[in-house]
C-alpha cells in the first residue's frame, strides 16, 4: 500500500536487540532552528515500530513537507551573522619612532590616535577601516621569509621604484634578487622591500 511504499522509500530499518526501530532520514533538519522543537524527535530520532500507522504517516508527511521548503526560504529565516572583517595588522619593532617615520614618509599613511600614549605605539590608517599597529619592544631585528609579507598597491610600480632609489631603499623580485622586478602571471608588476626591522613589504600595481 501507499504507506508501505513511503516507509520503504524514506525509512531505514535498524535492529536494537529485540526491538524494531525506524530512523527517519532527512538532511535539512539542522538548518531550520525554529522547527527544532517540532522535529527534535525526528532528527536522528528513533520511532518504535509499535507506534500506530496513522502516527507514523503523520510523521512522514511532516518530513516530506519540511523537505519541500525552499533552501532560500531557510536562509531568510536564519539570523544574518556579519562576517569578521580585518581590523589591523601589527608589527613588533625595535624603535617605534624609526619605523613610524619609515611608513609615514615612504607611503604617506595618516596617523591614528592610539590609546596608550607611552611612546611605544604608533597607529596608521592603511585602508578603509584597517590600521597598522607598530609596537616597540623587540630586542633586535630578525630574518623573515619574503613570502611572509604585507602588500600595498600603487599607481605605478616603476614610478615607485624611482622613489625607493632616491631614498636608498633596496628592492627585490620574488626570487630575492636585488634590483629586479617580478611580473606576475596576470601582468601585475611586483617588488619587495624591507622595513627597518626586516619585515617584507610587497609593492605592486594591482588594480583590485
Amino acid at each position: 500500500n501507499l504507506y508501505q511504499k513511503f516507509r520503504k522509500l524514506l525509512f531505514y530499518p535498524l535492529n536494537y536487540g529485540t526491538k524494531d526501530y525506524s530512523v527517519i532520514i532527512f538532511a535539512k533538519v539542522s538548518h531550520l532552528p525554529f522547527f527544532t522543537p517540532i522535529f527534535r524527535c525526528f532528527n536522528w530520532c528513533i520511532l518504535p515500530a509499535q507506534h500506530s500507522p496513522m502516527y507514523r504517516i503523520i510523521c512522514l508527511l511532516l518530513c516530506i513537507l519540511y523537505n519541500f521548503i525552499p533552501s532560500n526560504g531557510l536562509a531568510q529565516v536564519q539570523q544574518d551573522i556579519p562576517k569578521p572583517r580585518l581590523n589591523h595588522l601589527a608589527i613588533y619593532v625595535v624603535d617605534v619612532q624609526q619605523s613610524a617615520s619609515f611608513y609615514s614618509e615612504l607611503f604617506g599613511f595618516d596617523t591614528l590616535p592610539e590609546p596608550f600614549h607611552d611612546n611605544k605605539h604608533a597607529w596608521f590608517s592603511i585602508g578603509p577601516g584597517i590600521a597598522l599597529h607598530i609596537i616597540q619592544g623587540a630586542p633586535q631585528p630578525k630574518a623573515y621569509f619574503l613570502n611572509n609579507h604585507m602588500c600595498f598597491s600603487v599607481q605605478s610600480t616603476a614610478i615607485y621604484i624611482e622613489k625607493l632609489i632616491k631614498k636608498g631603499i633596496s628592492y627585490y623580485n620574488a626570487q630575492g634578487e636585488k634590483s629586479r622586478i617580478t611580473t606576475r602571471i596576470d601582468g601585475v608588476k611586483q617588488v619587495w622591500i624591507q622595513d627597518p626591522d626586516g619585515y617584507y613589504i610587497e609593492i605592486n600595481d594591482a588594480r583590485n
